[in-house]
């Protein structure tokens, strides 16, 4: 019923599968291997690569930066200056320091007037000499202010000298005044409680002048003041008592009047350099009236060198 069919010899039934099935891809070992490396080289991401120097490098500079910063601002704060100078007396002697006001007065002052400008301070820009004058001006005792800046350090050093008081001067219209070497009104008078203290006499002169003193004004010349001390001294020397001095009003003349006789010694201001000689005319004049038994009733009149007037 069925009728079988021929079977087709092997070698077409080969050819025959082959052709019908699909070709494949030929097989290369080399191309495998070059895709799976190719693939893995993909999915594997390359980390970069940093010199080990790197790090050290970037902490030196980060320390050379901060080194200097530290650096200037230590210069910034070395150039400023504190408000609080440290005060020193010059003077050697004690006896000298009898105008000497409390250090912590001189302090305060000078603090205040270094705050009121941020000029001076900073050492670059103080300016010393002008708080020398400003500070001297204040307190007229003082014959020489200096404020030092330091090379190392904040604080300055405010050197002060005070004026060595030589006579008191009584004026008719200011009241009393404590002169100096240089005839400067320096202070009111202190007092004589503080002048033994201090273990010091002062002479004391009327000036019957009707000019207002204040403190700081020159009153006198330097020559007048070493006048009136050296008659003072001689006549001391020679037991003789000073009784008081006057400048009269316009004149260079000095007025002495002795203890225990009735007449006054005139001398001239005018001619310092022959003191001495003065002084010794009067001394022989007075030595010869005595001997004689004279008294003069108002004056001796020495201020002309090798002539003597009395009346």
């Amino acid at each position: 019923m069925f009728r079988k069919q021929k079977s087709l010899p092997a070698r077409e039934r080969r050819q025959s599968i082959s052709q019908d099935l699909p070709r494949a891809k030929s097989f290369s070992y080399y191309d495998a291997r070059s895709s799976r490396a190719t693939d893995s080289i993909r999915r594997i991401p390359i980390k970069e690569t940093k010199s080990p120097t790197e790090p050290v490098y970037h902490r030196l500079r980060v320390r050379t930066v901060l080194l200097m910063i530290v650096i200037l601002f230590s210069a910034l704060y070395e150039s400023t200056l504190s408000s609080n100078p440290k005060v020193v007396i010059l003077n050697p002697k004690k006896a000298d320091n009898m105008l000497l006001k409390p250090v912590s007065v001189y302090q305060a002052a000078a603090s205040k007037l270094i705050s009121a400008s941020i000029s001076n301070q900073n050492k670059l820009s103080i300016n010393t000499s002008k708080l020398d004058s400003e500070l001297q001006q204040q307190f007229p005792e003082l014959v020489s202010v200096s404020f030092n800046v330091p090379l190392l350090g904040r604080q300055l050093d405010l050197d002060i000298v005070v004026a060595k008081p030589e006579l008191i001067l009584n004026t008719s219209a200011s009241g009393k005044f404590i002169i100096d070497d240089a005839g400067k009104a320096v202070a009111s008078d202190i007092g004589p409680a503080a002048q033994k203290l201090s273990g010091i006499t002062l002479p004391v002169v009327t000036y019957q002048s009707i000019t207002t003193v204040k403190p700081g004004d020159t009153v006198l010349a330097s020559s007048d003041v070493s006048f009136i001390n050296m008659v003072e001294y001689q006549l001391s020397a020679h037991h003789i008592s000073v009784q008081s001095m006057q400048v009269p009003s316009g004149s260079r003349e000095l007025d002495v009047y002795i203890s225990g006789v009735p007449y006054f010694v005139k001398f001239n201001l005018n001619d310092s350099n022959s003191t001495g000689q003065q002084i010794g005319t009067y001394l022989a004049t007075a030595q010869y009236l005595a001997g004689n038994h004279i008294t003069p009733s108002t004056y001796i009149d020495s201020r002309i060198p090798g002539r003597v007037y009395y009346k």
